[in-house]
């Protein structure tokens, strides 16, 4: 600790960039203006019971309304019966800053330039206490949340799957954390406390709630010692018993849609009668003699190498296609009939202009859990901004597909989900950046729901 902290002549006020938060059953402190940008002042951290109870008491009774000296506040620490290492702690954590007049700054500016010019012998001004900006890049978490969420309060983990298996969508490895990033407009810490509603779709004329009292674990990529389909396969089941183990329901976001294959199968070995929700503008059924690590085979994959007994196919807009010998097989030898209902643009368009009707076809695929794969292909192209390896044209809008996940998650039971083919080197413009946070808000809820968890509404104050 730098002895200038210890002068008690020195005046302190709150760092107003600080906000305390209680989430999963711990508390964090950190930068109010986080969902800003990526530059922070204050690292989320978290800090103990008795100093958030602190903190907020002492702001609650103004002791910050004005600065105060070091001896002012070791005294209001005494009143509350709290260590007063605290204030150490806090100095030092820059949770509260020396505070100086607009003629303290002058004056400090004026002998910082005497200094470097004519004083040689002069001391010069501490850097922590330089007027300056001492600000970092924050680390790169969906929705900025915290590194060491405790599991047994999640609801939902974020897992990233940055793998790519053919050229054509090389650039989708990059999605995870350019999502990240994309997603740091909203901090999971606040947004948790109150949610967000939406009135694309509603519920008895009423915008539902999102996001509100749950929990979210961000698992950074899956890393696996060799980068291969194998070795993925192996790291999911890992991770899959971890999260089973805490009732936690995944999203994972890949990748190109190759991913699905190791991560389906893996959750199958868990769950035999799991279905799957398949939302593509392509079938998947590319047929290869074997199983291959290949974006257009993940579901021909899936039949040949699972005995997943259902799937929906849904958005589905192939005009032409010439390997009708591969269609075939699919049929023939994956018993694709009887396993796999495809669902073309128009159908599904059809059964979004009619909400009963769209009721009545999801209700009918109840009896068993689902998985969703999201291939942002299914979306129009012009929703994505070409954003995605094998852009499509006309598709579903970000609408549509709202009132769909909206539709399913009111009467299935959804055991995981993923997010695939976002490919932010594709395209031109902004891209569908806030349609994609969205997107994984209203899944992240719907996981929620489907799991079972309780979950932990908290008073909506953030302390300060």
């Amino acid at each position: 600790m730098d002895g200038a902290f210890q002068d008690s002549s020195t005046a302190y006020q709150l760092n107003p960039r600080l906000r305390l938060t209680a989430y999963g059953g711990q508390f964090y402190a950190h930068d109010a203006a986080l969902a800003q940008g990526p530059m922070v002042d204050l690292p989320t951290q978290r800090i103990s019971t008795a100093d958030y109870d602190t903190l907020r008491a002492l702001k609650g009774q103004g002791v910050f309304l004005n600065p105060a000296s070091t001896d002012d506040l070791r005294r209001a620490l005494d009143e509350h019966g709290a260590d007063t290492a605290m204030l150490d702690r806090w100095i030092s954590a820059r949770f509260v800053l020396p505070h100086k007049t607009p003629t303290e700054r002058a004056q400090d500016e004026m002998v910082q330039r005497l200094t470097g010019h004519f004083g040689p012998d002069t001391p010069p001004v501490p850097f922590a206490q330089r007027e300056t900006h001492q600000r970092c890049f924050a680390p790169n978490r969906f929705f900025n949340l915290p590194a060491d969420t405790d599991p047994s309060t999640a609801h939902v983990a974020m897992v990233g799957l940055p793998f790519a298996s053919l050229p054509i969508s090389a650039g989708t490895q990059t999605a995870p954390d350019a999502l990240r990033l994309q997603s740091r407009a909203l901090s999971w810490l606040d947004f948790q406390k109150t949610g967000a509603y939406s009135d694309v779709v509603l519920t008895n004329g009423k915008p539902d709630i999102m996001g509100r009292g749950v929990v979210v674990q961000d698992c950074g990529d899956l890393r696996c010692a060799e980068q291969t389909p194998a070795g993925m396969y192996a790291a999911l089941g890992t991770l899959l018993d971890d999260l089973d183990a805490h009732a936690i329901r995944p999203l994972f976001i890949g990748g190109d849609h190759a991913v699905s294959y190791p991560v389906v199968k893996a959750m199958l070995a868990r769950e035999p009668h799991m279905g799957l929700l398949h939302f593509d503008a392509h079938n998947d059924l590319f047929y290869q003699g074997n199983v291959s690590f290949n974006h257009a085979a993940f579901l021909s994959n899936l039949l040949k190498d699972t005995r997943v007994e259902k799937v929906v196919s849904m958005g589905l807009r192939t005009t032409l296609d010439q390997r009708t010998q591969n269609m075939e097989q699919a049929y023939d030898r994956d018993d694709a009939g009887d396993r796999v209902s495809l669902v073309p643009l128009p159908r599904l368009k059809q059964l979004l202009a009619s909400p009963r009707a769209l009721r009545r076809a999801v209700s009918a695929l109840g009896g068993r859990p689902y998985y969703i794969t999201l291939d942002l292909d299914v979306m129009s192209e012009a929703a994505v901004a070409g954003q995605v390896s094998t852009p499509c044209g006309a598709g579903l809008e970000w609408h549509e597909l709202h009132t769909l996940l909206h539709a399913i998650f009111a009467q299935l039971e959804i055991r995981g989900a993923d997010v695939v083919e976002f490919n932010p080197g594709q395209g031109d413009g902004d891209g569908p950046a806030r349609d994609i946070n969205a997107t994984l808000v209203r899944l992240i809820d719907g996981l929620a729901r489907s799991g079972g968890k309780p979950r932990a509404y908290q008073e909506a104050t953030d302390g300060t």
